[in-house]
């Protein structure tokens, strides 16, 4: 008898956990009011981004280190115009290093200047101006309205 009441126990607490997990797991993956989750991050209009890329490639920088630059420019843009400093440096050999400020330009811009010193040869820095107009606050969105690269 003793065992069996053991059994029966364990039984329902198994049941209790089982039924408290799927309740957590229905509530973390319902949908809540069907919005789509907006990126809490900057970001760069389709046709700004564009360009950057093109003009980097242009400017003799790959497209893994674009993705340095891109990322660091982000992070000097941040959520809104205000003045800020960033350094992107990892040991990766691949990797550019880049240093960017930002300083409040227009109503809802900034002005972006950013340095790009590769690892590999040659070893010539790039030099990236622009202007960026914050244009979604919601969505944390940036529109370049002028970018000048002075290749290495």
């Amino acid at each position: 008898m003793p065992g069996t009441l053991a059994r029966r126990a364990s039984e329902r607490q198994r049941w209790h956990f089982r039924a408290g997990f799927a309740l957590i797991l229905v509530l973390l993956l319902a949908p809540t009011d069907g919005r789509a989750v907006l990126p809490a991050s900057p970001q760069l209009e389709r046709e700004s981004r564009n360009a950057l890329m093109k003009a980097l490639g242009e400017a003799g920088i790959s497209e893994t280190g674009s993705s340095a630059v891109l990322s660091t420019l982000l992070s000097v843009l941040g959520t809104e115009p205000a003045a800020r400093q960033y350094r992107y440096s990892e040991p990766y050999p691949q990797l550019p290093d880049v240093t960017a400020t930002a300083v409040p330009a227009e109503a809802d811009c900034a002005r972006a200047e950013l340095t790009v010193l590769p690892k590999t040869e040659p070893r010539r820095p790039v030099t990236l101006h622009g202007l960026y107009c914050l244009v979604d606050r919601a969505s944390y969105t940036w529109r370049g309205r002028s970018l000048q690269v002075e290749p290495r």
